[in-house]
């Protein structure tokens, strides 16, 4: 019979517990003296290995150190409280538009400096 929908599970292995293959493992790894990582960086470090080498082995270190940026979406939300203008006040935005409009320089068109160029 399942399990009613909404009812948390209950009893069994624990998430993340190891496993005996992975204690064994670690055992031997231990047991053997030097882990990959340690090896990675004792070549990274030593000063008489190809340059080439020495960076692979940086790179592949580089993994077990420092965790990789996940990718993250954005979501912007913008809500502004929009309100229809009067007639009056479009007439007035509009002139306060024309004004700023006036004050700029006036770039010569391919018609001349008067030209509107279309």
């Amino acid at each position: 019979m399942p399990r009613p929908v909404g009812l948390p599970k209950t009893g069994g292995r624990r998430k993340g517990s190891r496993n005996k293959r992975t204690g064994e493992f670690k055992a031997a790894v231990l047991a053997a003296g030097v882990t990959p990582l340690e090896y990675m960086l004792a070549v990274m470090r030593d000063p008489s290995v190809d340059a080439d080498r020495r960076d692979r082995m940086a790179a592949a270190a580089a993994s077990f150190l420092h965790p990789r940026l996940q990718a993250v979406e954005a979501r912007v939300d913008v809500r502004h409280n929009v309100r229809e203008l009067s007639a009056a006040e479009m007439l007035e935005v509009l002139g306060v538009i024309d004004a700023a409009a006036e004050e700029l320089p006036q770039i010569p068109g391919p018609d001349g400096p008067s030209g509107d160029g279309i």
